[in-house]
């Protein structure tokens, strides 16, 4: 069993407790990406089973249905990815229990873990708890790094401002993955700008031992300083490259490391 102090147990307990909330469709890649749905009248309920999701969707006009039946068996019928990826577009675009039936099926079902993940990705749009256990399990232990990228944008989607501190635990978990831990300081900048850039000024003051310096998430940080104009990041950048300065560390390094926090702190002030 996870310790209370396991990071992935963090982020499980973070991540049970956050409802869904439709916010914006971040670009998934290659992922078929359903068009903007209205936002549902019950967006910050907590997540909701399928039979429910089900029971409160209104019920479609019969023609509806029957162009639907007719779509999903058409999906079905298809051999070229471009035209069924299409199709599971226009499916998308319709609020339908059945169109939510077929997304579960899909999910489960598809030998496509591209489609199962896009159809997971849509389930949780549409607040569908098993659309949203999916993702997370894609986020803590995701096949390839695509997935863990394809989780972070929707789940930030589709959750907000409220999955910031999941991702933060993400971040500054020190046995994770380096790229998945540059991928959760990236998801924070998109979720909250703010709050991010003051984090990553806590990172770059709390950074003393050079040896060991994370030069991949300080220029991460770095980029978003840039990308904001965020002078405030000015003095703790350059008393940063102070302390490499006055490291003991190999000179050559000691000299690529200190070019490397210059550089980025004359981005910062445009020279």
């Amino acid at each position: 069993m996870a310790g209370k102090n396991d990071p992935k147990a963090l982020v499980a307990s973070v991540l049970g407790n956050l409802g869904a909330k439709p916010n914006r469709h971040p670009d998934a890649g290659s992922f078929p990406q359903p068009p903007p749905s209205p936002a549902a009248d019950n967006a910050h309920a907590p997540p909701a089973d399928a039979e429910e999701t089900a029971r409160a969707a209104p019920a479609a006009p019969a023609d509806v249905e029957a162009e639907l039946h007719a779509l999903i068996n058409l999906y079905f019928e298809l051999e070229e990815p471009a035209e069924r990826d299409a199709l599971f577009d226009q499916l998308v675009s319709y609020r339908s229990p059945m169109v939510t039936e077929f997304l579960q099926v899909m999910m489960q079902e598809d030998e496509d873990e591209f489609v199962r993940a896009a159809a997971a990705a849509e389930l949780a749009r549409r607040g569908v708890k098993e659309g949203l256990d999916a993702l997370q399990n894609d986020l803590e232990d995701p096949e390839e790094a695509f997935f863990f990228v394809h989780a972070v944008q929707v789940l930030s989607e589709v959750l907000g401002a409220p999955f910031y501190d999941a991702l933060k635990i993400l971040w500054q978990d020190p046995n994770g993955d380096a790229d998945q831990r540059r991928e959760a300081m990236l998801g924070l900048e998109n979720l909250d700008n703010e709050r991010a850039l003051a984090d990553f000024i806590d990172f770059i003051n709390s950074t003393e031992n050079i040896d060991d310096m994370p030069d991949d998430q300080v220029e991460v940080a770095m980029m978003a300083f840039v990308r904001h104009e965020h002078t405030a990041a000015h003095g703790p950048l350059e008393a940063l490259r102070d302390r490499i300065r006055k490291a003991v560390v190999d000179a050559d390094e000691r000299q690529e490391l200190v070019s490397f926090v210059q550089e980025g702190i004359d981005l910062l002030v445009g020279e």
